[in-house]
Order: structure tokens, then sequence, then C-alpha cells
């Protein structure tokens, strides 16, 4: 028996006119195929194990869950899976977080159906499509944040056992009083705490602590 050896797609769109638009155009081509359709976030995945795309197309404002948590998802399920991203806009922000959260691929929806489907080609070869115009912002913005993560790490190293566990607490929204209610200790000592992390991190705020508790379990 011959083996179809066409790549597998995925459409996820919370359009029925986009989806067959869309269906409709890689069809047409005789190196890929749709396979499956989904019409909100929490078909994604479902859909996606039940019939093994090799490449899922998405929206990035898909109902129920947002395409870029779907991605994420998608690819704690099936890491080999190639997503590309689709944005109502070239929003740099929106292109930032689809590529951080594994999408190998970022198209507007001001592309072409040419576009879209070199872009599907190209990821089930393994490689990625970003506007050529938005690509040097993209790289500068994913080198800053991780410059940052990485500072943010070395400063954490500074603190104590202890300092790491109230600063916990201060990321989850804990007052001085909480702090020492959840560790059995005076309030001023909670306080003490609390001012040395400051100190030792180089922020003025709990806020701004919190910020690097988040940036350092990111990284």
């Amino acid at each position: 028996m011959e083996t179809d050896s066409r790549t597998r797609v995925l459409i996820a769109d919370g359009q029925p006119l986009v989806r067959k638009a869309i269906g409709a155009a890689l069809d047409g081509e005789v190196d890929l195929t749709v396979v499956a359709e989904a019409f909100d976030g929490l078909q994604v995945v479902p859909e996606s194990l039940r019939s093994h795309p090799d490449v899922i197309v998405l929206n990035a404002d898909l109902p129920s869950c947002d395409g870029i948590e779907v991605t994420r998802r998608l690819l704690e399920e099936s890491p080999d899976c190639r997503v590309i991203v689709i944005g109502d806009r070239d929003h740099e922000n929106t292109i930032e977080r689809a590529v951080e959260a594994g999408a190998c691929g970022y198209l507007s929806q001001l592309c072409s159906l040419s576009d879209l489907i070199e872009a599907t080609r190209a990821a089930s070869r393994g490689e990625s499509t970003v506007p050529r115009a938005l690509l040097g912002g993209l790289l500068t913005r994913l080198l800053d944040v991780r410059r940052e993560r990485d500072e943010a790490v070395e400063k954490l190293k500074l603190l104590s056992r202890q300092e790491h566990t109230v600063l916990e607490l201060l990321a989850q929204g804990h007052s001085n009083n909480g702090i020492a209610e959840a560790l059995t200790i005076s309030p001023a000592t909670a306080r003490t705490h609390v001012q040395r992390i400051l100190a030792k991190l180089g922020v003025h705020s709990r806020l701004e602590a919190a910020a690097y508790a988040r940036q350092g379990a990111i990284a």
C-alpha cells in the first residue's frame, strides 16, 4: 500500500468561512491535506491528538482559549508539531508571544493564501516564517528579554533560602503580616526580610521584586 506523503494540516479559526477558504486552498495543493478543523481554542489539542497533523494553522484570537496559550498546550502534548499563528495585524507583541510559546511561523490575516501555503510547506520542512519587516525588531526584543532574565537570575542568587521563600510569598501578593503568619515570624522580621530583598535586587517596590521573581522562574 502506498504511503500518503502529504503534509497533514489542522486549521483552527473561529470563523467558518475563513476555515473553509484556508482548507480549500491547502487541499488544492498536491503535497498538502487538511485532516481536521477546530472552531475554538479548547478543541485544538483534542483534535490534534486525534488527527496527528504535521502542521497546525491557528488564529491568534481563537474563542475560549487564545492561540498563544493553545500553542503552549499543543507543544507540551506534541513537541514535534509545527504551529503557524495568524494574527489580525503585524502586532509586534503578538509575534513575540507566539514565538516564545513555540510557534515556528507568524502571518498577518492580510497575507495572501499563497503566502500561507508557502509558510505551511516551510513549517513542514522545519523552517520558520516571520514577516521580513518585523524580523529584526523581533530578534532584538527576544535578546533583550533573555538578557533581562539572565540578570534577574544572577540577582536572585544573592538571596538566602529564607529570602527566596519570602519573595515567593511577596510575589503571591502577601502583605508583611501575611508573610509573618505563613512563616511563623514577627511582622517586623518579615518587613526586614522584604527590605533586604529590595536592596539586594536593587529595586524600590514590592511590585518590582515580584517581577524579578517571575523573570527568574521563567528563565
